[in-house]
C-alpha cells in the first residue's frame, strides 16, 4: 500500500470543503422580537439595560430591554410605536448611540 495515498485523500477532502461552502453559511437572521410578544410598557425602575436596532430589510425597529425579575433578569422587547417606545429611541437618537450616556434615557423626568 502506498504511504501517498492518506496524505492525498486528505489534501482532496480539504479542497473540496473549502470550494463547497455548506449551509450554514446561507443562514436567514431571525427577528429577535416577534409582534405578538411586544411590550407596551414597562416601569422604568426594573429595566436593567436595553438595547436598540434599528429597522432593516427584514426586521422593523427592534428594542430589547433586559429588565429584573426576582432573583435574575429577563429579555424582554419593547413596542416601538408606543410612548416609552419612542421616547426611548428618541432619546437614543439624541446621545448619539453612547453607551456610556445610555442610562439618561431610563432617567424619570421630574417636573
Amino acid at each position: 500500500m502506498d504511504s501517498r495515498f492518506p496524505a492525498v485523500t486528505l489534501l482532496a477532502l480539504a479542497v473540496a470543503c473549502m470550494c463547497f461552502p455548506t449551509g450554514s453559511a446561507n443562514i436567514v437572521p431571525r427577528c429577535s422580537c416577534r409582534e405578538n410578544t411586544l411590550l407596551q410598557r414597562v416601569a422604568l425602575r426594573n429595566i436593567v439595560d436595553y438595547q436598540i436596532f434599528p429597522s432593516d430589510d427584514i426586521c422593523p425597529t427592534q428594542i430589547i430591554l433586559t429588565l429584573k425579575s426576582g432573583g435574575g433578569e429577563v429579555e424582554a422587547c419593547l413596542s416601538p410605536m408606543f410612548l416609552q417606545g419612542l421616547h426611548l429611541t428618541r432619546c437614543w437618537e439624541r446621545i448619539q448611540h453612547n453607551n456610556e450616556r445610555k442610562k439618561q434615557c431610563l432617567q424619570r423626568k421630574r417636573p
